[in-house]
């Protein structure tokens, strides 16, 4: 059903899977027989009716024990069963009115973790390590950071290979003046 406030009918309220008073979750397969038997039903001379402001977790139809009250809801008619049951059953549209009426899966039945570890199985590249040719490596030098004199570890005297101040090594090299 095009997207378009229709008097007062709300269009996110008011749409194919309304008309044919389905659910979104409702698999594709059963609308013709479910349109079917809302035209046998008119042609019985039932009224079926659309509530214009439905709310999520309403009934679209009246309560039986009251007369519906024209400005909350209205009659559906043969054309609009036959034009959203063939609307329907057309993929795009199906898709678009899915998307229009945004069903939430039920949170118990565990098809919403099912169908996001499926999702994110098909989407998430495979991690290949290859190497970057850089045509200019002094193009990286602002990206590494510069080192302080604090993060560089002083090492221990022998790894120099020079004896330690103090040490008896030290003070044989040394110098002895006489006085």
């Amino acid at each position: 059903m095009p997207l378009s406030w229709k008097g007062i009918e709300n269009p996110y309220r008011v749409n194919y899977f309304t008309v044919l008073q389905l659910g979104p979750a409702a698999p594709r397969r059963i609308i013709p027989e479910i349109s079917q038997k809302a035209l046998s039903a008119l042609e019985a001379g039932k009224t079926l009716w659309i509530r214009r402001l439905k709310l999520a977790g309403e009934d679209a139809a009246p309560p039986p024990d009251r007369e519906p009250d024209a400005r909350e809801y209205r009659p559906v008619e043969a054309r609009e069963i036959t034009e959203a049951s063939s609307r329907l059953i057309e993929e795009t549209i199906w898709a678009q009115e899915v998307l229009l009426v945004h069903p939430t899966l039920n949170p118990e039945s565990g098809e919403l973790r099912k169908t996001c570890s499926a999702l994110l199985q098909q989407v998430t590249p495979e991690r290949i390590q290859r190497e970057l040719p850089l045509v200019n490596p002094g193009a990286m030098a602002p990206l590494v950071p510069v080192l302080s004199a604090a993060d560089i570890p002083m090492p221990a005297w022998d790894e120099f290979g020079v004896p330690a101040p103090g040490s008896p090594e030290d003070r044989q090299l040394d110098i002895q003046f006489d006085l």
